[in-house]
C-alpha cells in the first residue's frame, strides 16, 4: 500500500517534501496520519514478517502503528508552533 508520504517528512527539508510530494507540508503530515490510521495492524508485515524474529514482529503488530501516528502528529504540533 503507497501511503502518499514515502518517508519524505523525515530527515528532509520542507522543501524537498513539498517538491516529492506536491503538497504543503503540513497537509503532507496529515495525509500520512490519515493513511497510516487505516492500516491493519494484523497486516502490517506482510510480505516483510521473515525479516523479524517473533519478538520483534510481536513488538511490532503492537505498536509500529501507534508511535509512529504519535510522532507524526507530535511533528505536525511542532510545525504549527
Amino acid at each position: 500500500m503507497y501511503l502518499g508520504c514515502g518517508g519524505c517528512c523525515w530527515g528532509k527539508s520542507r522543501p524537498e517534501s513539498g517538491r516529492r510530494s506536491g503538497l504543503p507540508f503540513p497537509e503532507l503530515i496529515q495525509k500520512c496520519i490519515e493513511a497510516l490510521g487505516q492500516i491493519n495492524e494484523r497486516q502490517i508485515l506482510t510480505g516483510m514478517g521473515d525479516l523479524l524474529d517473533e519478538k520483534k514482529k510481536v513488538w511490532v503488530k503492537a505498536n509500529l502503528l501507534r508511535e509512529t501516528i504519535f510522532l507524526l502528529k507530535a511533528r505536525l504540533a511542532s510545525d504549527v508552533n
